[in-house]
Parts: structure tokens; sequence; C-alpha cells
């Protein structure tokens, strides 16, 4: 008992005794970084020279051919559309060999997760993973009518986004003015297939009318992996990416 009175005297003496330290000066200094100025590490550029080149050679792949810039605008592109219909075609081909066999009625991809456009001529695995940087994996969803309007709300809000299989009218208010399915009007009791991504399924980019769908599939393919596969059998076939407006999202005349 003794010893622990004697430990904790020497303790709080400690406390008492801090000495304070006070700032009197201090100096900066400025490290450029412009390889003007500053010589080039030959070690580490020598160390990462085959690791660069070999990815180089693996991103410099020709996945396929486009015959026209495709380039990212609202309320709908060229580019949005063909990435749209490419990733509803090929999750109904996905789906297809589920149990369930859900045919997506809509493809929806968020505008803002599109973070590059297409070249005219080869685009290359560099390029689809400049454009989907990210791990988002495909989820099929069964939402309701009364949801999908919600959705179309947001979207005419938004003034556009990328998507395929509805036709969206907007008035100069951003509001909606005609929305269509597979074209017809949205049934508010009925229910419909939406491919997506999982960070849209969870209410990512504000989208939380899809967090409580009648059915959710998880999947484990990545939405990159997917256009990667899908555009390298486009090319086996002689195909190229080729975009079009077609009026799905637009202004009243």
């Amino acid at each position: 008992m003794r010893n622990i009175i004697i430990l904790l005297i020497v303790l709080f003496s400690g406390f008492g005794c801090k000495t304070s330290v006070i700032v009197s000066d201090f100096k900066t200094q400025s490290i450029l970084n412009d390889k003007s100025k500053q010589a080039e590490d030959t070690v580490i550029r020598n160390f990462i020279a085959p690791y660069s080149e070999k990815l180089a050679k693996v991103m410099g792949e020709v996945v396929i051919k486009s015959d026209m810039p495709l380039e990212r605008a609202l309320p709908e592109s060229e580019m949005t559309n063909c990435i749209a219909d490419i990733f509803k075609q090929s999750c109904s081909n996905f789906a297809a060999d589920l149990d369930s066999k859900p045919s997506p009625d809509v493809a929806y991809i968020n505008y803002f997760s599109i973070r590059a456009n297409f070249p005219k001529g080869d685009v290359t695995l560099g390029n689809l993973f400049e454009a989907f940087p990210f791990e988002n994996t495909i989820v099929l969803l069964q939402v309701s009518g009364e949801n999908m309007m919600k959705f179309a709300d947001i979207t005419a809000k938004r003034g556009g986004d990328c998507v395929s299989g509805i036709k969206l009218t907007i008035n100069d208010k951003d509001e909606v003015v005609e929305f269509l399915i597979n074209g017809k009007p949205v049934d508010k009791e009925k229910y419909y297939w939406v491919a997506t991504s999982d960070y849209i399924a969870n209410g990512g980019d504000n989208m939380t009318m899809f967090q409580e769908p009648k059915t959710r599939i998880d999947t484990d393919h990545r939405v990159r992996d997917l256009f990667v596969s899908a555009m390298r059998d486009m090319n086996k076939s002689g195909n190229i990416l080729s975009g079009k407006l077609d009026g799905r999202i637009s202004y009243e005349q």
C-alpha cells in the first residue's frame, strides 16, 4: 500500500512540474515539385520502369474502335446513350442466366460516375479504366412505378442523365412532362426491373428511392468489366462504337 502511495505522489509531482514549450520562431522552406528544377531520381525511375512498361502495354490494348469522338453531355449525348444501351443489353444477357431471369426494363449509370470521354478511332483498355475508375458492381432491382417516377423527377431536375429504356420530356422548369418506360406511360402500381450499380442501389447520388426495392439481386460482376467484355465481343464481331441522339431525354419544345 505504501509503495502505491509513493508511486502516485511521484506521478502527480511529474504532472505538476511539466515544462511548457513556447515557440519563439519558425522557418519554412518550399520544395518545388517541378522536374525542370529537380534532378530526376534515376534509381526510382529504373526500379519502376519494368512495371510501367508492362502496365502501358496492358492498358494499350485496343478493345474496340469508335467512328466518332464520344463525349458526355446533358440532357443526353452520343456517349451516354451508347454506354447506357450497351449496359442494358449486356445486363439482359447476363440476367438471362439467372434463375429468376429478370429482364431489365431500364439501365442506369449515373452521369457523374463517367469520368472520361472516348476518342475517335482506337478505344483502349486504358480509356475504359479512365471512364470507369470505380469498382462498382452490377445490381438488379425490382422497383415500383411510384419510385420510378421519383427517379424521373430527380433526373429532370438534374437536366438529364445516362439511361436506357426510357423517354423523358422535361419543361423549362425542370419538371417531368412525359415519362415512358418501354414506350408506355409508367404505371405507379407496376414493378420495373432496373440494372444499375451497387452505389446507386445503396442510395448514392441521392437516389434513395432505390434503397427499398421489391427484389434486389447483387452480383460480384464489376460494371467496368461488363463494358470491357461487351466491347471486346463487339470488336470480334466486327462492330464499332457509334452513338446517336434519339430524344430519350429532351426538353419540351
